[in-house]
């Protein structure tokens, strides 16, 4: 049997792509078989563009949940130094993890890299502290059950300083792929990928829209409760969302619910598309 990863609709080996909503159909017996995505994964990431060409490294330890935790590398050439830390889940077939570097960097020009404090203060600003990079947010479906592929986004955030200045940056996304390689956390993240395993074919029309053509307004940021409770309307009216999170502990949810974890503020961002119902259902002109 084959499956869509986007609706969940079942469908005979024959056929290819799903009628609803023309999402390529995934082999269900082939992805079901990973049960744990515990070891080393190697990728690759690229922008809107499609341009995948940062190779990566993750290498993941899943606890006896569906919970997992690790650590990330880029490489040297083209990626960002450092190792950053993941925390994500995972259930057959659909990964979300949330990747985020201790110390974040912007490029120069000339492709070399600084952190985001030097940047700061070169430019005349207060900032005791290293600056940790935005978190991103990943999600990705197994394509079979060593290799998967899926789409990042960094939300609209704002950096804070010591001196109060609040620098704003815009939303970022695009897409990644990783395989698996095996048990062993010490094989390093040379060379990438060993085959070319992205199929733009198999992501479902609203995963491309989230890369490619979604344009967002912020709504403000909301304790969890009304988070939730907002959400979940945005959920039933079919309202494109993304959220920030405030990651300073205090409210602890379920996994799969929206969250996912530990969050005391949540920041809203709706498609600009949707803006209008979205102000109305913050408002309570529709009973929320």
């Amino acid at each position: 049997m084959k499956k869509c990863p986007y609706c969940g609709a079942e469908y005979n080996d024959e056929a290819r792509s799903c009628p609803a909503d023309g999402t390529a159909l995934i082999d269900q017996n082939s992805a079901a078989t990973r049960k744990t995505v515990t070891g080393l994964w190697r990728g690759v990431y690229g922008y809107a563009e499609i341009t995948l060409n940062v190779r990566f490294a993750l290498k993941l330890k899943q606890s006896w949940s569906e919970g997992f935790e690790g650590k990330v590398m880029e490489d040297a050439a083209e990626g960002m130094p450092g190792t950053g830390a993941i925390t994500g889940y995972f259930r057959t077939p659909k990964i979300e993890f949330t990747k985020q570097m201790s110390v974040g960097y912007f490029r120069r020009k000339d492709g070399s890299w600084i952190t985001m404090r030097e940047h700061f203060i070169s430019a005349g600003y207060k900032c005791e502290n290293e600056l940790p990079s935005p978190p991103i947010n990943y999600r990705g479906t197994f394509i079979d059950a060593n290799r998967v592929q899926g789409t990042w986004i960094i939300n609209p955030h704002r950096i804070r300083l010591d001196d109060r200045w609040v620098f704003s940056k815009q939303r970022a996304a695009g897409f990644w792929c990783a395989e698996f390689m095996g048990t062993e956390l010490n094989t390093d993240i040379s060379g990438g990928p060993s085959e070319a395993l992205y199929d733009k074919s198999l992501l479902s029309p609203q995963e491309l829209e989230a890369v490619e053509n979604f344009e967002v307004e912020n709504m403000g940021t909301f304790t969890v409760p009304d988070a939730e409770r907002i959400i979940g309307k945005f959920e039933e009216e079919g309202i494109a969302f993304e959220i920030n999170r405030d990651e300073n502990a205090g409210w602890s949810t379920d996994p799969y619910s929206t969250f996912g974890g530990m969050a005391k503020l949540i920041e809203i961002w709706v498609a600009t598309r949707d803006l209008e119902r979205a102000d109305a259902i913050i408002r309570g002109d529709d009973k929320v």
